[in-house]
């Protein structure tokens, strides 16, 4: 436990730092989305239409989902993934480590540019501000393109909060890969000790894999200045592959309203039975907190699996979000405190038809400040996995009640008010 406090704090002080920079900058938070019906339940069938209709994103069938759980499994499958790729490698990340991980991923991508494969890498300049030039120089000089989403500029300080937190790799126009991952040390062990993350992600083909290169190639364009060519229908819309219907929704500040918080107010509004996330950032603001406090009332089955403050890197986040446990807790909402590691995942279950993976936390950051991407999936099979890796999670986790909030210490507290004044920042 010491081990982690000494990752947790200076990483603290870093991000107190930035939700300061934020806040005087003004710019966290888009404009507010509000589900038309108030707290009227919603027929859960309406989600696809209504999310397209909205976010331009249509739903597709004939999808393969792969469910990635564990680091070791993510990282052998993008290894492979990278070095399968005959045309182009598409990546965008937020995190992209200067350390044995991200060396050995560079290295396989400048292979495959030396080899004649197009590959491009966007990188957040906040998230990947641990960067060495000198491992962007020797991309370079194989042929990668490299470029820094948002750099921080001081005389652009409403810009600051504005971060790219997708995380999506696409190769061949064929296959893709998206969850919470980085490209780091930390998260290339089994999530079942700290200090390193537990996480998820999947690996799809089929039509869905196109929705996913838009993303990319959406913020390629707005940052790199590339119109990056779609070469004809066969790479532009892969053929069908499986059972699983999806869609991909991509949300940015640029839109003014945030798609990823539509698409979960959606869910709480159509959800009868059910709803089930893990989430690594929790700090839902009022609008998030009315519609699940809404649905608990309802009598839906709420749970949440979240960061515990022992366990976490980054902890003003886990603290912040222990200010709403009361009123949740009230309303009969489930909350679990993942112990084994720092929980860093972002899937959830909805009536056990609908489920998400992706990179959007339940927070104001990710519904106002970020560039954020996550796949909806129906389709018995990959729902079903998903939701026996939650009660697995929900196995390793906390589960807080009355008595063990109101008896934590002082300290606790006052760290929890602390965050809690910046919570909308962090």
């Amino acid at each position: 436990m010491r081990a982690m406090r000494c990752i947790c704090y200076p990483v603290i002080g870093g991000l107190a730092a930035l939700a300061a920079s934020t806040l005087l900058a003004g710019c966290v938070g888009v404009g507010p989305v509000v589900i038309a019906g108030g707290e009227a339940p919603l027929d859960l069938a309406a989600f696809a239409p209504t999310i397209e209709s909205i976010a331009g994103a249509p739903p597709t069938t004939g999808n393969d989902v792969t469910i990635v759980a564990s680091g070791p499994e993510t990282f052998s499958r993008l290894l492979a993934l990278l070095q399968s790729a005959r045309r182009s490698i598409e990546i965008e990340t937020y995190l992209f480590h200067d350390d044995a991980t991200g060396r050995r991923v560079a290295q396989v991508l400048a292979r495959k540019a030396e080899d004649g494969v197009s590959v491009r890498l966007l990188v957040d300049a906040v998230g990947s501000r641990g960067w060495r030039s000198s491992l962007a120089r020797a991309m370079r000089a194989s042929g990668v393109r490299v470029c820094r989403f948002n750099p921080l500029r001081p005389w652009r300080p409403g810009q600051v909060s504005h971060r790219m937190h997708r995380k999506i790799i696409v190769v061949d126009g064929r296959v893709a890969m998206t969850g919470g991952f980085g490209i780091a040390d930390l998260w290339a062990g089994s999530g079942t000790s700290p200090p390193r993350h537990r996480d998820l992600q999947v690996v799809v083909q089929g039509p869905i894999v196109a929705a996913l290169a838009r993303g990319f190639r959406e913020d390629w364009f707005f940052y790199a200045g590339e119109v990056i060519p779609v070469g004809g229908a066969r790479q532009h819309r892969p053929a069908a592959s499986g059972a699983s219907a999806c869609q991909v929704v991509l949300s940015t500040p640029r839109s003014g309203r945030s798609h990823s918080q539509a698409a979960f107010l959606l869910l709480l509004a159509g959800a009868s039975r059910s709803f089930w996330m893990e989430v690594g950032y929790f700090t839902p603001d009022p609008q998030s907190l009315a519609a699940i406090l809404a649905a608990a009332r309802r009598g839906v089955d709420i749970r949440f699996v979240v960061s515990s403050p022992a366990n976490c890197v980054v902890c003003g986040p886990a603290h912040a979000g222990r200010r709403v446990y009361p009123e949740l807790l009230d309303a009969g909402v489930a909350i679990y405190e993942y112990e084994a590691a720092a929980l860093h995942a972002k899937f959830g279950v909805v009536d056990r038809t609908i489920a998400t993976v992706g990179s959007t936390n339940l927070d104001a950051r990710s519904f106002g400040g970020n560039d954020e991407a996550n796949i909806f999936i129906q389709g018995d099979e990959v729902v079903g996995q998903l939701e026996a890796i939650l009660v697995a999670d929900m196995g390793k986790s906390r589960r807080i009640d009355r008595r063990w909030f109101a008896d934590r210490p002082f300290r606790a507290r006052l760290t929890e008010w602390l965050f809690g004044l910046v919570a909308g920042a962090l």
